[in-house]
């Protein structure tokens, strides 16, 4: 028989103590973790799992907390002029910027009136058919006009195929209407207004219309009314600035805030080089035809601003992404969470897609996520959902109020790396 002597009895004890206090310890922290039951006994062997009938998520996700975003926004010459025309012919009275070839000219036109029409239907005042009308707004015209360089009285355009002697050639059909939103009478749908130069360029890829006097900003339809058929007329000399516009510049800046994209109203954009001969992006889908490349610089944020950081923004830390510096073409932005390491919380991140206008919502299970490692130069955030869990995916589109798209996902089996849902299908 071997005795204990009481001294080694409590030494006995004490390691026995020592040992429950380090397993309940050890059980408490897995659990608060939930690596341990609900967990634990519900993970696979990943090399088990036909992977095909699973949505897989990351159990990880790695952020890099200082990321640099792009500030500059290279434009080819076509499609920026398109935006130019929009400003200045019909949105923004103070903008006068343009690529017109006859940018930085004072013009004046000779119009010869053909033919009046009113096609807008309404009573007219000043003749009861169309031979004997006087031009109103909303009405319909054929004009011929001669092109002028008021500096030098050289002509640059004409509907006359012989300006000199006015013969030949093809009258413009003219709806005096300045609307965006209007369109002359199904009957009358020839005839344009300035907006149908926008629309001639973007979708039927035709710009006769940019040396035409539909081109200019004003002058134009304010002198055809009150004109008749036979009338001709010199209109009064027309600055740079409502006519074709003045020559974009490198250091001009753009006020783009009566133009939207998907988010709202466009930054206001400074010209910073002009690349001649230059192949397109491949990411513009525009072909690789060389261009004239405008590059312009915008600054979404300021410095101490709140920012997506690469289109993220972290919804589960409130402000946690940061503008810290700009230059002539980055900012960069540092992403600080606002929980500890190992606090549990509800993972949501939002990523905004400004190509496609779309934003993307994901959210896992209620305070089943937590910061697993923070470093000077990345955040890891471990998810640990329950078998049965739900995992959603909200995606709407910017702009279109009508469309939203919510999925569901049921978590079904866990491994080390990642979660393997199955997508919930509603019944309709």
């Amino acid at each position: 028989m071997i005795l204990f002597n009481s001294a080694m009895q409590r030494e006995k004890i004490a390691v026995i103590g020592l040992v429950i206090i380090i397993v309940v310890a050890l059980f408490a922290y897995l659990t608060a973790t939930q690596d341990i039951f609900g967990n634990f006994f519900d993970k696979d062997d990943e090399n088990n799992i036909d992977e095909g009938e699973f949505t897989i998520f990351d159990r990880y996700t790695t952020i890099q907390r200082n990321v640099t975003q792009n500030i500059t926004y290279p434009l080819p010459e076509d499609i920026l002029e398109q935006q130019l025309l929009f400003l200045l012919r019909l949105v923004d009275a103070n903008f006068s910027y343009s690529l017109s070839p006859y940018a930085n000219e004072t013009v004046y036109f000779d119009i010869d009136v053909v033919k009046v029409y009113n096609c807008s239907g309404e009573n007219h005042a000043f003749g009861d058919n169309d031979s004997n009308l006087t031009i109103l707004w909303d009405d319909c015209a054929d004009v011929h006009y001669i092109s002028y360089y008021a500096s030098n009285d050289t002509v640059f355009s004409s509907s006359y195929n012989n300006s000199v002697n006015k013969t030949g050639g093809t009258p413009l059909k003219v709806y005096l209407n300045k609307d965006i939103m209007a369109y002359a009478p199904d009957e009358y749908s020839d005839y344009y207004n300035p907006f149908f130069i926008l629309i001639s360029i973007s979708y039927y890829g035709d710009s006769s219309y940019l040396s035409t006097p539909l081109a200019i900003k004003e002058g134009f339809l304010e002198a055809l009314v009150g004109m008749k058929a036979g009338d001709e007329k010199r209109t009064d000399d027309i600055a740079p600035e409502n006519a074709f516009g003045i020559k974009l510049q490198v250091g001009d800046i753009l006020n783009f805030s009566s133009l939207y994209d998907f988010y709202g109203p466009m930054p206001d954009m400074s010209v910073i080089n002009i690349q001649e001969n230059v192949t397109p992006p491949e990411y513009l889908g525009i072909g690789d035809e060389p261009t004239t490349m405008y590059i312009l610089r915008y600054i979404p944020y300021d410095i101490g601003e709140a920012a997506p950081a690469d289109g993220y923004t972290y919804f589960s830390w409130n402000n946690s992404s940061i503008v810290t510096k700009i230059n002539d073409t980055l900012l960069w932005i540092y992403t600080t969470p606002t929980t500890a390491i190992n606090e549990t919380f509800t993972w949501v991140e939002v990523y905004d897609n400004s190509t496609t206008g779309e934003q993307m919502v994901t959210s896992f299970p209620v305070n089943s996520s937590y910061v697993s490692t923070l470093t000077d130069d990345e955040i890891i955030v471990k998810h640990n959902p329950k078998i049965g869990d739900i995992i959603t995916i909200e995606t709407t589109v910017i702009g279109y109020e009508d469309y939203s798209d919510l999925t569901t996902y049921t978590v079904k089996k866990i491994t080390n790396d990642k979660i393997y849902t199955i997508e919930n299908f509603s019944e309709e």
